[in-house]
């Protein structure tokens, strides 16, 4: 996507966020020069243009002006925003200057040749908590077997993402790219075990995670000339992830709750040129999840690694009016783990010697086939 393009798309969704998200409209004062549809995207266009915010309709409450500036600020590369909240007062920080909504948008592309790309991103973004995890009731969790009880007190969090990345284009279809991100976490919300088989959740005050990603979508040809590697691509996109969590009572180097060191993502997909029979191989690979965060006294519990196999084979059949579709699920059949990690808190990786699996779980290798007919109607 064009750089231009992408600035358009982030000044539309602003209006968006205004409209569904910041529960508000805006309107302009009297003074002010109404434009038609024409010279508004004109403006758009231009990608250089200031959106002032002057009076609200909030949900709950009377319409009104607002007596501090608010505004969107759009660049060629850059999205500026600054926006009233209305909300419960312990959901955001009390600090006047830092009440609103605010976040940036800036993304650059630079084409080295007609195949390569270039491209530099910062934002920052939102993550409020959910009803459920504020919500101060128990109810037990049958996936888990965990009672799961919600935190009032819980405060929002910000992000500010960084992406640098390199895009090859060999030809239509393939792509080699390798990209390095950074995410700084103020707040973040993880769920964490309170000993007891009671789960809540809480802010840690900060996180810091450093990461590298690869991915390659590449068609097999160049290993012979048959027409079964033209029509074979293989895939992957594989991540890597060093993070660093503050927490009240201690600096960890782990994982944020529900994050993972390591991603797999692997395999193979076969289309004959008249499509008429196709497969699927995907593997995939999940390093040890830190499943929920020990709070006090209570251990870190981590989810164990699997390797997961899936396969399907679809072929069209009576003259490409049905398909019949095999689909295998889970071939490798390994349990779902969950493992105190009593051993060292900076190394996550299961040690039968050390951790004590708590939970295990073997939910099958599943298999599906079906038959689809199009009866296929004319106008």
């Amino acid at each position: 996507m064009k750089r231009k393009n992408i600035v358009k798309l982030v000044a539309l969704s602003v209006f968006a966020l205004l409209i569904s998200m910041v529960l508000y409209s805006c309107s302009s004062s009297k003074s002010t020069v109404k434009l038609n549809s024409d010279e508004v995207r004109d403006i758009v266009d231009s990608s250089r243009f200031v959106f002032v915010a002057e009076r609200v309709n909030p949900l709950r409450g009377v319409s009104r002006y607002l007596t501090s500036r608010y505004d969107v600020v759009v660049k060629k590369d850059t999205v500026n925003c600054y926006l009233p909240y209305f909300g419960r007062a312990y959901q955001a920080p009390m600090d006047p200057s830092k009440g609103g909504i605010q976040f940036t948008f800036t993304n650059f592309s630079y084409n080295l040749t007609a195949k390569t790309n270039l491209r530099l991103a910062y934002f920052s973004s939102l993550n409020r908590p959910e009803f459920r995890e504020l919500a101060d009731y128990r109810f037990f969790d049958y996936q888990t077997n965990y009672i799961i009880v919600g935190n009032p007190d819980l405060v929002r969090s910000k992000i500010a993402n960084a992406d640098f990345r390199f895009e090859f284009y060999p030809s239509g279809g393939e792509i080699i790219s390798v990209s390095a991100f950074y995410k700084k976490f103020t707040n973040p919300i993880e769920q964490v075990n309170q000993g007891n088989n009671i789960l809540s959740y809480a802010n840690a005050l900060s996180s810091t995670d450093y990461g590298a990603e690869m991915e390659i979508r590449k068609k097999l040809s160049f290993i012979g000339g048959q027409q079964f590697f033209r029509n074979l691509t293989f895939y992957l996109n594989a991540s890597y992830i060093d993070a660093k969590v503050v927490l009240p009572n201690r600096t960890i180097s782990t994982p944020l709750q529900g994050q993972s060191p390591y991603l797999i993502n692997s395999g193979l997909y076969y289309l004959t040129t008249d499509g008429n029979l196709s497969f699927n191989l995907l593997y995939n690979r999940i390093g040890q999840r830190l499943a929920f965060r020990g709070e006090g006294n209570a251990i870190d519990i981590y989810e164990r690694p699997r390797d997961v196999v899936d396969f399907q084979i679809s072929k069209t059949v009576l003259n490409k009016h049905a398909e019949l579709k095999l689909t295998l699920s889970d071939l490798f059949h390994q349990a779902y783990a969950y493992y105190y990690n009593y051993g060292s808190l900076d190394k996550t990786a299961f040690n039968s010697k050390e951790d004590k699996i708590i939970q295990q779980r073997f939910m099958g290798t599943g298999a599906v086939l079906s038959f689809k007919y199009n009866f296929g109607t004319t106008k």
